[in-house]
């Protein structure tokens, strides 16, 4: 039974807008006027926010199987109940019935595919979910170094409280009020968590800050039934050499001064994961272990 548009996108969590092309079903993250905001900041931004990141079809079937072309994207993570099983081979998954699946979609890839497939006469209901999160970032919301896709900060605090959520992470991306757009998800909470890349991107403090009340106001004013966070930067070593514009720890206590400032609640950075680096793949990504503590702690924060 091939699902037609309609019934894919009912299935569809994380995506703002599903189109069908000459070469596929594409899934977005972002609003198109925000994708053309980032890649008139630079190419590189342009790709990573058209990247499928914390995009999955998540549905409870009785089908025997799901089936789908790959057209784009080499990482098709899954998950059974709720169970990591690991990346889709063959573009098939065989299924136990009944049971949920969730095909999570490359978080740093485009993800494409085509012609959907479940049982003859199977029937998919989209997954219920307790509230929804909008998650807004850099790198570090994307998930970068996790390893696992699915094992990033964002899609583990989304998995711990069941969360219809949207995971806007551009690694590299920092506050810039052009990129910013109403989802149109009405969600009950966000998160943004901008700020590790300001510091070394903008030239002065005062400019840095200017483009921080900018974006952040947008988000208030659109959002205003929202429950609104802004985490500041997280612990990175190296933190008290010097930058242009002084020491890390100096431009994170600004940013996080600013963020109390404006009205919207701060959640500190730098308690979220903790200062060892054997949490972090490098110098500025946590690893698993390091996305599973902030996760944690996030939860702890929001849940």
């Amino acid at each position: 039974m091939k699902l037609n548009l309609e019934q894919i996108k009912n299935l569809t969590v994380g995506a703002v807008d599903v189109a069908l092309k000459d070469d596929g079903i594409h899934f977005y993250k972002m609003q198109k006027c925000q994708i053309d905001a980032f890649y008139a900041l630079s190419e590189i931004l342009g790709f990573r926010a058209e990247t499928t990141t914390g995009i999955r079809l998540d549905f409870e079937t009785d089908s025997k199987f799901l089936a789908f072309e790959i057209k784009s994207g080499t990482r098709f993570e899954y998950l059974i109940d709720g169970v990591y099983q690991g990346t889709v081979k063959d573009s098939r998954i065989d299924l136990a019935e009944p049971c949920r699946v969730t095909l999570c979609f490359p978080s740093h890839e485009i993800g494409i595919i085509d012609n959907v497939e479940l049982s003859d006469g199977a029937s998919a209901t989209r997954h219920k979910f307790d509230r929804k999160i909008l998650f807004i970032g850099d790198s570090i919301t994307q998930g970068w170094n996790s390893g696992i896709d699915t094992l990033s900060y964002a899609y583990r605090t989304s998995f711990a409280l069941n969360c219809d959520s949207i995971i806007q992470g551009v690694g590299g991306a920092y506050y810039h009020e052009s990129t910013f757009a109403d989802s149109g998800f009405e969600p009950n909470t966000i998160i943004v968590a901008y700020g590790t890349n300001d510091v070394n991107h903008f030239k002065t403090k005062d400019e840095m800050i200017e483009q921080l009340r900018l974006y952040l106001g947008k988000v208030k004013e659109t959002y205003k039934q929202s429950k609104i966070y802004a985490i500041s930067p997280i612990w990175v070593s190296g933190g008290n050499e010097e930058k242009r514009m002084g020491n890390l720890w100096e431009c994170y206590d600004l940013i996080a001064e600013e963020i109390e400032k404006i009205g919207i609640e701060h959640i500190r950075g730098l308690d979220l994961v903790s200062h060892e680096k054997c949490l972090f793949a490098d110098d500025l990504h946590p690893n698993k272990d390091g996305f599973e503590e902030y996760a944690k702690n996030l939860v702890k924060v929001i849940g």
